[in-house]
């Protein structure tokens, strides 16, 4: 099943259905010259198409009567579906609930809201067809006002449409609480913010904490129907991405929120667990790996994350295992070295506001181009109190070729060593599959930044310094 073009949520449509044997939805369209028809769902970022179980295809055509048929062997999944028309890819939105399994529409091509109807089904395409045409009366009454900001009369007006809107949605729900409609409405209604009192930094930090602990409040994330709309991916990528302060504890919390609030929609829990997962296992972001940690110790390791092939499971658990000893925040681990003179120490006997951990091969290209990155700041580093560590992880019988290579470079007055003893167990502890990696060590040997590129480096130092 391919996807195609994002559309804009602009909800032009609405469905309605009938639930039973047949899965099917017929299609009549009047001024319309196309003889090609689909129909798409919402799922996450994007829109697939849905394939006819009569003709396997995505692509609907006119039947001898001039409807267009769709067929369906399992029930439709509820959710936001939209018709698309061909060329122009015109698109009307519907809803499908477990109730619209049945239905028929009929749909004017040059005026697609007004006249769309349905036979069979729920009600909810009534309700939300209603709802979209007193939109579209409220937002004609509000075009003469806008872009008027210094007019008081006409921020009155607009205050005044804005409440009527507000005034309906809320008859909406309370005539109807339990429908799809309803469902839609209210989770894209803003929340409503109370006074606040104090400075004006205080009033705006106030009203991002209500905001972040209520913005979930009006949507249902238990509501399995919810999982295919344009809207739900967009609210809570933002809810975690946008409104959480940015650190893996934050964020942590916030998906836990949101997947614990999922958990009675099994689909959507899945869908959102995975889609975390991925998502923080790519992250580019320096420290993100402990949210991939933290799912995988909480959704996957505990057999929550049920749907797993085992196989697939082991790589996911064994690669947070991997994670784990470099997380941000904690004690690096313990490293016996060895100088190219041939003296010893450890990690610990380093005394010094910074450490940086550099692991390197002098065979490896991004190497070579890293360290001449950190000759022309090499003496701002020191002046910054910095001790860096230029670690060769090549076997013991070969780091000659790195001290060689530094001597070429007129480095070796630079700390140069090599890992002394447990090499597989540092090499898997560091998690050093490529080269080169750097991990920045406060004076407790806390690791405060890793796997950041050469030339980010001293520009990090000088933040540290002035905090």
């Amino acid at each position: 099943m391919r996807y195609i073009l994002q559309f804009l949520f602009l909800f032009l449509s609405i469905h309605s259905g009938l639930a039973q044997q047949k899965h099917q939805i017929k299609v009549n369209v009047s001024n319309y010259d196309g003889n090609l028809l689909q129909i798409a769902y919402y799922l996450q970022d994007k829109q697939y198409l849905l394939p006819d179980a009569v003709t396997k295809s995505d692509s609907l055509y006119r039947n001898a009567e001039g409807a267009f048929m769709f067929h369906s062997k399992e029930p439709i999944k509820p959710g936001v579906h939209a018709l698309v028309f061909h060329p122009e890819i015109r698109i009307h939105q519907f809803l499908v609930t477990e109730k619209d399994q049945n239905i028929e529409i009929f749909i004017d091509y040059n005026d697609m809201i007004n006249s769309f109807e349905v036979k069979g089904g729920s009600n909810d395409n009534q309700l939300f067809k209603d709802y979209l045409q007193f939109l579209t009366k409220k937002r004609k009454e509000a075009q003469p006002f806008e872009n008027k900001e210094d007019d008081p009369k006409a921020q009155e007006k607009l205050k005044i449409l804005s409440d009527e809107v507000k005034s309906y949605q809320k008859q909406v729900l309370q005539k109807h609480p339990n429908s799809f409609a309803a469902g839609i409405i209210k989770a894209n209604m803003d929340i409503d913010l109370p006074v606040f009192t104090g400075s004006k930094k205080e009033i705006e930090y106030k009203k991002w904490q209500y905001y972040k602990q209520h913005y979930l409040d009006n949507i249902d994330l238990a509501d399995p129907k919810m999982l295919r709309t344009p809207f739900l991916f967009a609210k809570v990528d933002y809810y975690v991405n946008k409104l959480q302060v940015q650190h893996p504890d934050s964020i942590s919390k916030a998906i836990d929120l949101v997947l614990e609030q999922m958990k009675p929609a099994p689909e959507t829990f899945k869908m959102y667990t995975i889609h975390f997962l991925n998502e923080f296992a790519k992250s580019k972001i320096i420290g993100m790996d402990a949210v991939y940690v933290h799912i995988v110790d909480t959704y996957y390791a505990t057999g929550e994350a049920d749907w797993t092939d085992p196989e697939q499971l082991k790589k996911i658990i064994d690669n947070a295992n991997a994670l784990k000893p470099t997380l941000l925040g904690k004690k690096a681990p313990p490293i016996k070295l060895i100088q190219k003179n041939g003296i010893t120490f450890n990690l610990d006997d380093i005394k010094s506001d910074y450490t940086v951990l550099f692991f390197w091969e002098d065979d490896c290209g991004h190497c070579k181009k890293s360290i001449s990155t950190l000759k022309k700041e090499y003496q701002q580093l020191k002046q910054l109190g910095v001790e860096l560590l230029l670690i060769c992880t090549k076997p013991s019988a070969e780091v000659e070729d790195c001290w060689s290579y530094a001597k070429e470079e007129r480095i070796d007055d630079w700390m140069l060593v090599s890992i002394a003893s447990d090499y597989a167990k540092v090499m898997e502890q560091y998690n050093i599959k490529t080269t080169p990696q750097i991990f920045v060590l406060d004076q407790n040997k806390t690791i405060v930044s890793k796997r950041l590129a050469a030339d980010q480096l001293l520009g990090l130092l000088k933040n540290f310094n002035k905090n």
